[in-house]
């Protein structure tokens, strides 16, 4: 929304007025949403299934079974009213509904058949295609509500190559869409943050983003990783120095406590997005902990506009280490805790050299949003010609 206005685009923002607390404004930095008024952003309220959903996880009873693909879906009634609304008074020329959550593509969908306004769909990640189903049959059901919104796409986004093949090889209607990625990328003004100083002589390695699912097992192997070089060599305090911003989930802290790393973890939380960037252009190192295995998510991104070594704890194949491996970014290493331990130890004796990104804008949001802005234009241009 930042940018679009530049291409001759005029955004407006449908999301949810009341959030539920887990995914609520505590973890939104308001100061990044400031350019957007009153005018551009309608809410709608959230009738929040989200409170059965997380009861019956309590009791044991997966949730998934009554709410299937998404617990997010008590504010699809209001949203679309709100969207009629919205499409009716501005003459909307076109609807872009971004994955997560699922219910923003059924919004979109619903929205972009009712009115025939072109829909693209945004996919920031895969839908089904990388989901445990409860069953064969919610599987079924789930697969058929994702292809018939994809029928009722007129273009899809994808943030990289892996959730682009993904969709066209469980959904044969999205290979006759037409399809651009749009990488996530860093917003500029990382470029004129002012690096943190740190008074020690540690080495200063920084997770930035929250931590969850397969995360959390990556993290935990780090971890370990830590212990057994702490066991190899004696104390690590006065060595090196582990900070972890965003969402940090209980399992970590215990194990950080558990394992004696208090004085070597520090776990900072959330903090605002610029007060992180200047962690990150501060430190020695940057550590990456893919979430799945073939998408680039807004950190790596973010990182690389920081000008530090990655350290990326996933697989070679990954889509994270492909990027790091192309532009000599960094080092990859399995999720292996012997093989962390060497990674680290080796930083003590020969730091990792980087080479310097000369193109490091086009992976801005700005450049990124630039190919959006033209994908949008060519969609609803072949749109008006096939209702000529």
């Amino acid at each position: 929304m930042k940018y679009l206005p530049a291409y001759d685009w005029e955004p407006f923002l449908l999301t949810v007025k009341n959030p539920f607390p887990y995914f609520g404004h505590s973890r939104l930095d308001a100061e990044l949403y400031r350019p957007f008024d009153t005018h551009h952003v309608c809410r709608a309220v959230d009738l929040q299934f989200e409170v059965v959903y997380f009861g019956l996880k309590k009791l044991g009873v997966d949730p998934r079974i009554f709410l299937a693909f998404d617990e997010t879906l008590g504010w699809i009634p209001h949203a679309y009213l709100l969207g009629r609304k919205l499409i009716e008074r501005e003459q909307i020329d076109c609807i872009l509904a971004s994955y997560s959550p699922p219910s923003s593509l059924i919004i979109g969908a619903m929205l972009s058949r009712r009115y025939g306004v072109p829909l693209i769909l945004d996919y920031r990640d895969p839908w089904n295609s990388i989901v445990a189903h409860p069953s064969a049959l919610h599987k079924k059901l789930e697969m058929s509500l994702e292809n018939a919104v994809l029928t009722c796409s007129d273009g899809i986004v994808t943030v990289g190559d892996g959730v682009r093949d993904m969709l066209f090889d469980d959904f044969p209607i999205a290979k006759r869409k037409r399809a651009e990625i749009v990488r996530n990328g860093f917003l500029l003004d990382i470029l004129d943050a002012k690096p943190c100083t740190f008074a020690d002589h540690k080495i200063h390695i920084l997770h930035a983003g929250s931590l969850y699912r397969d995360r959390v097992g990556h993290m935990l192997r780090f971890l370990e990783a830590l212990t057994i070089l702490s066991k190899e060599i004696g104390t690590l305090s006065d060595k090196f120095e582990v900070i972890l911003t965003g969402f940090v989930p209980i399992e970590i802290a215990d194990q950080v406590r558990k394992s004696n790393l208090d004085s070597i973890v520090r776990i900072i939380g959330h903090m605002p997005r610029r007060e992180v960037w200047s962690y990150m252009k501060g430190v020695e190192y940057l550590l990456c902990i893919p979430g799945w295995n073939q998408t680039l998510t807004w950190k790596i991104y973010e990182y690389l506009a920081a000008g530090k070594p990655i350290i990326n704890v996933g697989e070679e194949d990954g889509e994270a280490a492909r990027l790091i491996a192309k532009y000599d970014v960094g080092a990859t290493v399995r999720p292996d805790p012997v093989q962390i331990k060497n990674l680290l130890k080796g930083l003590l004796r020969f730091p990792l050299a980087i080479k310097r990104l000369n193109d490091i804008r086009s992976f801005s949001r700005e450049k990124q949003t630039e190919k959006l802005a033209i994908f949008m234009d060519e969609i609803v241009k072949g749109s008006k010609r096939r209702v000529q």
